[in-house]
């Protein structure tokens, strides 16, 4: 019974994380990309991770919110070691506001990747850290 509550906690997070990074995504684009655009972000609301990959593999300057978007396209397809790579190495240059969100994205890629000590170390930070909507998932 508690690991089938526990699943429906976590499939209720990863829902939950990913209307969140929408409505973040429409926050920090003024509402919308146009169909011209090519940014990170309007791939990212289309769902094109082939030219999602490209885009963040041609070398040029990214923002913070190109890389946090880059982590969950990754996390969306399980890509959750390259996903972990990203958080971690850009952890510092994410806003405070994203930040604690960044964090529970590592920890579940710390957790699908079997890095438990690392994921328990992350989890004791983000009990502290946390706003009290994510620290409920914790």
């Amino acid at each position: 019974m508690g690991k089938i509550k526990k699943k429906g906690v976590r499939l209720y997070f990863y829902r939950f994380l990913a209307a969140l990074t929408i409505v973040v995504l429409l926050f920090l684009s003024g509402g919308g990309a146009s169909g011209a655009e090519v940014s990170p972000a309007s791939l990212f609301q289309r769902r094109s991770w082939a030219a999602m990959d490209a885009f963040y593999s041609a070398g040029r300057p990214l923002s913070p919110m190109d890389h946090s978007l880059m982590a969950n396209a990754l996390r969306i397809q399980n890509r959750w070691a390259e996903a972990v790579e990203i958080l971690e190495r850009h952890a510092d240059s994410f806003p405070a506001e994203v930040k604690p969100y960044a964090e529970m994205t590592l920890l579940l890629g710390y957790e699908n990747l079997k890095r438990i000590p690392e994921a328990l170390k992350t989890a004791a930070r983000l009990e502290k850290t946390a706003p009290a909507d994510l620290r409920y998932y914790v």
